[in-house]
């Protein structure tokens, strides 16, 4: 569904050179596989948006070393992706990163030195004794500030400031994508309730990104703590009086597909068509740092709810495996829906929106 025009009074220099739409009239979004973690970018007409750089903790993939598995596999993604379009040179329009937990920011590092950014956005928190993935957003945001790159930070009562309504705006106007901040740092125990939700739309089409967002704050025993709770009752609440915002065809589902991740009541709302998810694959296991394995990401009872709601079928049926819990993989599990996830064997989900609102596509590309 497509969301009615936010126009400003203000009067706004453009952030962004305005170019022609690029002849395909494609976007695409690439769900990069890094593991028990999150890597997502946007392509669209002549930009490129990046939205986390993590990976996860496993003997294959640690952070410093050279041969670090998934940080090889994010940067060689992106250097192939900027030699394909040598017009970007090599430049991110903006690197988004949805929370600072290290499963989104571990190569925050890798990505801010190899590559050139024009903005910053994040939710600005400040405490980085709490939130792991917080020195890799601080460098971060020291880089920003010496090469004299904007810095957004997005709160759950400023997604629609001047400063951040200039980005959108800019954007829409030189790609014809319109990009909506639904909420952000909202001051919360866990930072998976704080996410930055995005809702990117494309002609008829649209895609909803929840970062980590859970229903509750199971892992503070209380969802009143703070007064924050679950993020996705706290969207539900918030534009209850025009769900439609929430509605869309594609959805990136929360927290790599925990048990957490999602529920009956908003996926009501959403509606979607596809369901994409971002998680670990169960054989990498060791050391116990954070795994797919650990977590038990996808879980069986998600996908099975997935199923319920996700109103699109694959083209054909395919065998993964889905985790029952905790180091209980469940093996030769069958998927009809249009459900996907990195951790089923690809090196990214690459889904592709059309201007002319023909039918999405769901690309699993391979190694």
């Amino acid at each position: 569904m497509k969301l009615p025009r936010i126009t400003s009074a203000l009067t706004i220099s453009l952030l962004l050179s305005i170019t022609a739409y690029a002849e395909d009239g494609k976007v695409k979004m690439h769900v990069i596989n890094v593991g028990q973690a999150e890597s997502i970018l946007l392509e669209l007409p002549n930009h490129a948006v990046l939205i986390d750089a993590g990976g996860e903790d496993t003997e294959r993939d640690k952070p410093l070393r050279s041969g670090s598995f998934y940080r090889k596999k994010l940067l060689e993604y992106l250097d192939q992706f900027f030699k394909d379009h040598s017009n970007l040179e090599r430049t991110f329009d903006a690197v988004i990163i949805s929370h600072p937990h290290k499963d989104h920011t571990k190569y925050l590092q890798f990505i801010v030195d190899n590559y050139k950014f024009k903005h910053l956005i994040e939710g600005g928190q400040p405490d980085w004794e709490r939130n792991s993935g917080w020195r890799e957003l601080k460098y971060a945001r020291e880089v920003a500030q010496s090469r004299g790159i904007p810095r957004i930070e997005v709160k759950y009562n400023t997604v629609n400031s001047p400063q951040l309504l200039a980005w959108t705006s800019a954007i829409e106007a030189a790609s014809g994508v319109k990009i909506r901040f639904l909420s952000g740092r909202r001051s919360c125990n866990d930072a998976n309730n704080e996410s930055l939700v995005m809702r990117v739309d494309y002609g008829q089409r649209s895609i909803l990104l929840t970062g980590d967002s859970e229903v509750n704050d199971e892992k503070y025993g209380h969802p009143e703590d703070k007064g924050c709770g679950g993020q996705l009752p706290f969207l539900l609440f918030r534009y209850k009086n025009d769900l439609s915002i929430l509605d869309v065809d594609v959805y990136k589902v929360g927290h790599h597909g925990s048990r957490n991740g999602t529920y009956d009541k908003f996926l009501q709302a959403v509606k979607p068509e596809y369901a994409v998810m971002s998680a670990g694959y169960y054989r990498d296991q060791s050391p116990d740092g954070y795994h797919g394995y650990q977590f038990g990401h996808p879980n069986e009872t998600l996908v099975k709810l997935l199923e319920d709601f996700v109103s699109g079928n694959r083209p054909q049926p395919a065998t993964v495996f889905t985790m029952n819990g905790p180091y209980s993989p469940r093996k030769n599990r069958t998927v009809t829906k249009n459900i996907y996830c990195t951790c089923w064997n690809t090196k990214a989900l690459i889904v592709t929106l059309n201007q002319d609102n023909t039918p999405i596509t769901i690309t699993e590309e391979h190694e």
